[in-house]
């Protein structure tokens, strides 16, 4: 089991500007930095991995269990059967989970069902995005698919992965991760990360009203009724 507090280099080297994964984890950080009131008590984090945000949630949680269908997890299971009481849970944390899962509407309720009443779910899913971990890659939901799986909460925010050019960016730069691959010359990946990742999210800035026609995806906090 991976040492408290620790992520992987995988996970840190995601984190970097070089990294052509950085657009929307730097989204999905800065999210988790702004709502941080609402990450209290006992924490489930479903789809842990390493558990990149146990270092920033634990001044704010009495405990932080990872659930994964992974070995390294605190608990190893499957989101569409969570191994917990009804009511165990403060919050419940789910970053790009649910569009791996065959039932989602499931997924949700077993959420839900396990959270305490005016607990808040955390949730994230991907809208523009390459295929990926297949074959277990089943969805992708705009955000009024979100609204309805969320139907049963009271949503208190929900903010879009970027837009259009952050978007656009990022499956290019996907595409040019894949060609330099082929030619054995992925350093030069790095490069094109650097210098256009900052152009392409001050492009976004510039034009905020795109994300509501085409984003990387969404970032909900419901709360349970």
């Amino acid at each position: 089991m991976m040492a408290p507090g620790k992520q992987t280099k995988k996970s840190l080297a995601m984190r970097r500007l070089w990294s052509h994964h950085f657009m929307p984890i730097y989204f999905q950080d800065r999210f988790m930095k702004e709502n941080l009131s609402f990450i209290k008590g006992e924490l489930l984090d479903i789809g842990c991995g390493d558990k990149p945000y146990e270092d920033l949630f634990r001044p704010f949680v009495k405990s932080h269990v990872g659930a994964d269908s992974c070995d390294e997890a605190d608990v190893k299971m499957d989101a569409h059967s969570i191994k917990f009481a009804a009511e165990a849970f403060d919050t419940v944390l789910a970053t790009s989970v649910i569009e791996h899962c065959e039932e989602p509407a499931k997924v949700i309720s077993e959420m839900r069902r396990v959270l305490k009443k005016g607990g808040h779910l955390v949730l994230t899913v991907p809208y523009i995005m390459f295929i990926h971990l297949e074959p277990r890659d089943f969805y992708r939901l705009t955000k009024y698919g979100l609204q309805y799986l969320l139907r049963d909460f009271d949503i208190v925010k929900m903010e879009t992965i970027g837009g259009y050019w952050t978007s656009t960016g990022y499956l290019g730069l996907q595409y040019l991760a894949r060609f330099f691959d082929k030619l054995k010359i992925r350093f030069l990946l790095g490069v094109f990360c650097v210098f256009l990742q900052p152009v392409f999210l001050f492009l976004d800035h510039l034009d905020r009203k795109s994300s509501e026609v085409m984003t990387q995806g969404y970032m909900a906090i419901a709360r349970k009724r």
